[in-house]
């Protein structure tokens, strides 16, 4: 509803083609209101700028990363 905000968030489902540091670094506040992050990161360079799993771990200062699935896929929990 309009001029409601979000309180928490169960996962955030993240496919952006290799802009997911982009993103998670512009959402600071969103990360805090969120248990589950899901998201795409493959060591192969597809995308110009995309960042590799080690990179990734490290904005996610949160979150601990639970599973990395063999298509590239990690799911990170909060701390």
């Amino acid at each position: 509803a309009a001029g409601k905000s979000l309180e928490h968030i169960d996962i955030l489902w993240m496919d952006v083609q290799g802009a997911e540091a982009r993103v998670l670094q512009g959402a600071k506040n969103t990360l805090k209101l969120t248990n589950f992050i899901y998201l795409e990161c493959e060591d192969i360079k597809t995308y110009e700028n995309q960042p590799d799993l080690q990179y990734i771990c490290s904005i996610l200062n949160d979150f601990d990363l639970l599973v990395s699935y063999q298509d590239g896929n990690h799911l990170f929990k909060k701390r």
